[in-house]
């Protein structure tokens, strides 16, 4: 378990630099609140999961994202036997190399450290990891370089099984936000310790609750009477009818859109890639035909991490592009961590999806921390559909983000990009374009509402905010930004705030930097572990 001194350490250490060896070693605690300091409102000193200001607003526990709900170091030493690449016969001096590192990879199917030393290893294919337990582990991001030539869907892809289709049992009581337990007819199908899913049809009820007509229920890319999963969970409890999971609940799952509780097996766990740093920059024509490319990415997987993991500069591509398209994705997962890492210069920042340096789709609880992003369509993203909530991105920096869209240019702001990402955090972060959370709409595919009940703490950058969060949503504790949260005549002329009512709240513009705590995950953390012992 993590230490409450670690957790202190850790609320001081600044972002990583993406031309060190490493990540930025935590420096010692920040010294104690002064008397010009403030706390949110929302946020007394006494704050619990439970506390509701007269309004009815309120902060999620957001201290749940992350490798084993960050309740744990991420591990050094490594279960299962180490290979080397080597000894498959890889060399730096080969311009295939596909083939080696997958037989490595194949070798540890059972788990283990696959080793990759000092070199530049060039690919023309992609490396996918099947398997739990498997490690891919560099001598160094400086050192340890992999250049994929040719573009892919992604060139390293950790992939575990496809959902199962269990038939699962409906909720018989709706599921109520912020509480674990839910409440089911048979839960005799169920374990502690399984791996779970609630779902729930997009009912037109629940599009015309959330104002969603014509966009919804739409093509391209209607939902109407699809069935999507919101929230992935782990039991940990059984007593009669009443299951108790792991995470809480993030909104409701109501019975009128028939809220099921499914088994959900095949996620890859205890998986990892660090130490090394990747290329995939291509042809400038090949990088715009495919702006769904990843250097690395992470589909079904649980309790899996990415650290000091970096994009670089191949000596073959002389424009200085690091990356086609995409850098870091993770989708259909839970407790994800992304650390240390640093992902730069896409060729392809078009429409379409391209240029997105850390990615979380569908997924929860997963934990970006301490990840650098620079010359990208948009730095730090939630996308994809409907499923996406408990993401945290904490102390991270994007930098000279630009998105080129047909014919003209934009700040390439982090934000939630697609269907009602709901309670995700961006704490301590900095982003030089700005963020975003707002009704897209019609756009990508009829988005709509992007988000609702999403923290901005203590967020920092130069350019707009914009927070219009379907039902509430939070800015608390701002430095340099413009924070919008009623639409200025850009965001009024897009209708950016169409059916989101009430206006998000609104609180500490420009006194970012004295707020208290300075991280509201690792003070929700803290209080939840010292709670736990």
């Amino acid at each position: 378990m993590q230490t409450l001194a670690w957790i202190a350490a850790c609320s001081a250490q600044p972002p990583a630099d993406p031309t060190s060896a490493g990540p930025t070693p935590v420096e010692p605690p920040a010294p104690e609140p002064s008397a010009t300091t403030w706390r949110s409102a929302l946020y007394p000193e006494d704050w619990t999961p439970a506390f509701t200001a007269d309004e009815g607003s309120f902060l999620h526990d957001f201290s749940y994202a992350g490798y084993h709900r960050s309740e744990r170091d991420l591990p050094d030493a490594w279960p299962g036997p180490e290979v080397a690449v080597t000894a498959y016969g890889a060399s730096d001096l080969a311009d295939d190399n596909t083939a080696a590192f997958q037989a490595a990879i194949d070798a540890v199917a059972a788990g283990g450290v696959v080793t990759i030393p000092d070199g530049t290893w060039r690919f023309t294919g992609r490396l996918r990891v099947a398997s739990s337990g498997v490690l891919l582990r560099g001598a160094g991001r400086d050192t340890t370089r992999l250049y994929f030539t040719t573009t892919a869907a992604e060139n390293i892809a950790f992939e575990g099984a496809p959902a199962d289709p269990d038939p699962g049992v409906a909720l018989i009581e709706d599921g109520l936000a912020r509480q674990h337990a839910v409440v089911v007819a048979d839960p005799s199908g169920f374990a502690v310790g399984d791996d779970v899913r609630i779902d729930w049809t997009i009912t037109q009820a629940f599009i015309d609750a959330h104002a969603m007509q014509g966009i919804w229920d739409a093509d391209p890319n209607s939902a109407l009477d699809l069935r999507k999963t919101f929230f992935r969970r782990e039991i940990v409890a059984i007593d009669g009818d009443l299951i108790t999971l792991d995470v809480p609940l993030r909104y409701p799952a109501l019975l009128r859109d028939g809220a099921t509780l499914r088994r959900d097996p095949g996620a890859l766990e205890a998986c990892g890639i660090e130490h090394l740093s990747i290329a995939n920059a291509a042809d400038p024509a090949a990088a715009l035909a495919n702006p769904r490319s990843h250097a690395v990415s992470f589909t079904r997987v649980k309790d899996c991490f990415v650290r000091d993991v970096a994009s670089f500069d191949p000596d073959e591509e002389p424009s200085g592009a690091h990356l086609a398209s995409g850098g870091i994705a993770v989708v259909e997962s839970k407790r994800v961590t992304v650390t240390g890492s640093a992902m730069a210069h896409a060729q392809n920042r078009g429409d379409g999806g391209a240029g997105y340096g850390f990615e979380a789709s569908m997924s929860n609880e997963v934990l970006f921390v301490d990840d650098l992003v620079e010359d990208v369509r948009h730095g730090f993203i939630q996308n994809w559909d409907f499923g996406a909530s408990g993401i945290v991105w904490l102390r991270c920096t994007a930098v000279d983000d630009v998105a080129s869209n047909s014919g003209f240019a934009t700040p390439g702001r982090s934000e939630l990009h697609h269907r009602l990402a709901m309670a995700n955090l961006f704490d301590s972060t900095r982003d030089t374009a700005g963020f975003a959370a707002y009704n897209r709409g019609s756009e990508s595919s009829n988005a709509g509402h992007a988000g609702t009940e999403t923290v901005f703490w203590n967020v920092s950058g130069e350019g707009r905010l914009s927070s219009y969060q379907a039902g509430r949503g939070y800015v608390i504790g701002t430095t340099g930004l413009e924070p919008l949260v009623v639409p200025d005549l850009i965001d009024a002329a897009l209708q950016a705030d169409a059916g989101t009512a009430p206006v998000d709240w609104l609180e500490g513009v420009d006194e970012g930097e004295s707020l208290v705590p300075s991280s509201l995950f690792t003070d929700q953390l803290a209080r939840r572990l010292e709670s736990s012992d």
